[in-house]
């Protein structure tokens, strides 16, 4: 890690994390908040994509907040196949879902499927007209993984990840649109090239939001000519915001169930989107948002900590603190959230301490010594620098995930000793 470029970006965040302890409050996307951590949108009429032209759509888009630490994702185990979006939400307790997987006449599952940590072992590729590898995958702190799938159709999963669904193919990958030709290839269905019904599961560009979308079609008669594709991809990354997405299945599958909302024309409640098979089909997959209290995202127990040592002005010495994760998240020392100790008082006072070249900023002493999952105990270790005045310094940190936000987790203060080389005895512990 650049140790510059962190200790101010780590500064910047860690103050910030003080006036916004836990889950931001500025959350910016339009729409209509359905359940905590869930904004939906309808995008209805004449719509204009880039690079596609106008069309008249009804498109579905739910904005789903992975930061919150109520929202958790859920798909159908293999043993709850055969079941309509309707039937997956009232069993599995979601408040919105998705179809997800194709599959075939015996409901099972085209590409890898996961549900509650359980994977299909009857999932197939089905080739010559599909290559079902194109998966996404949550942890348990509701972190979106895409991976190819296509060499672990039963496993394994990536680290952590308990619920998978797979589609095809990728619309969108690090913000740059698929190319026309992936469409046209015969690893993807023909329908592609076709205006149809669709759904699709997408990260957004904020790193925060994952977004559910369900396009209607097959009735351009309503307004409703459904998407291609390349256009729904477009419109994913062009109008949505999406950095990373892939298809799911289309056509009669398609559905956003919200629970408490009424029924679009002729459907039950809580099928917001118009279905192009009139009736909900039984599927074999689905992806479900749960909103309930559960172990928060980010969480630690403080285990055990250093003593306070007794030092000499201008000596060097260290600290240790080891802390439980007994949030859903994992721990980093780097990537997208990595987790430090930052340390609480005026900036003056914690610059007494500061020992430039090992803490990361003047603010935060220690990353986490290694990836420390839920139910672990994670170690972080610093060196610091006595002040050249004797006296009694407090010392307090706690743990940050990703610079803003702290976890909830009890603060170690220290109450550091420091005596004048010349009379060791002159202040008191």
């Amino acid at each position: 890690m650049d140790r510059t470029r962190a200790g101010l970006w780590l500064l910047v965040s860690a103050l910030s994390a003080v006036l916004r302890p836990g889950v931001a409050s500025a959350w910016p996307h339009d729409g209509s908040p359905v359940a905590r951590g869930l904004i939906y949108r309808q995008v209805a009429g004449r719509i204009e994509v880039p690079g596609s032209g106008p069309s008249d759509q009804v498109v579905h888009v739910l904005y789903v907040d992975t930061w919150d630490d109520e929202v958790s994702f859920v798909a159908t185990r293999p043993g709850d196949r055969n079941q309509t979006i309707s039937e997956f939400a009232a069993r599995y307790g979601v408040e919105a879902a998705i179809n997800s997987n194709y599959f075939d006449v015996d409901r099972a599952s085209c590409g890898l499927a996961m549900g509650e940590g359980e994977v299909w072992t009857d999932a197939y590729h089905h080739l010559p007209w599909g290559r079902c590898s194109d998966s996404v995958g949550f942890d348990p702190g509701n972190e979106p993984v895409f991976f190819d799938s296509w060499d672990r159709l039963a496993g394994p999963v990536p680290d952590l990840v308990e619920t998978v669904v797979t589609g095809m193919p990728t619309l969108v990958s690090d913000g740059v649109v698929a190319e026309a030709s992936v469409f046209a290839s015969s690893d993807v269905p023909r329908n592609l090239l076709e205006r149809n019904p669709r759904t699709a599961l997408c990260e957004h560009d904020d790193g925060r939001t994952v977004v559910l979308v369900v396009v209607e079609g097959r009735a351009p008669h309503q307004g409703r000519e459904g998407m291609t594709g390349l256009t729904l991809a477009r419109f994913l990354r062009h109008v949505v915001g999406c950095r990373r997405a892939v298809a799911l299945d289309g056509g009669g599958s398609s559905a956003l169930f919200l629970r408490g909302q009424p029924g679009a024309p002729g459907e039950a409640p809580g099928i917001v989107s118009r279905i192009a098979a009139r009736d909900e089909r039984r599927l074999c997959c689905h992806l479900g948002v749960r909103v309930g209290p559960d172990r928060p995202l980010w969480a630690a127990e403080l285990v055990e900590r250093s003593p306070a040592p007794a030092v000499f002005a201008g000596a060097t010495f260290d600290l240790w603190v080891r802390y439980r994760n007994t949030g859903r998240h994992a721990w980093e020392p780097g990537g997208r959230w990595p987790v430090v100790l930052v340390t609480d008082g005026p900036e003056a006072h914690l610059s007494l301490l500061y020992l430039e070249g090992e803490w990361l900023s003047p603010v935060s002493p220690a990353l986490i010594e290694e990836t420390t999952a839920p139910g672990e105990v994670g170690l972080f270790v610093f060196r610091a620098v006595a002040p050249a005045e004797p006296g009694v310094y407090p010392l307090v940190v706690s743990p940050v995930a990703e610079g803003a936000r702290r976890l909830d987790a009890q603060a170690v203060r220290w109450e550091l000793v420091v005596q004048d080389p010349s009379n060791p005895v002159c202040v008191a512990p």
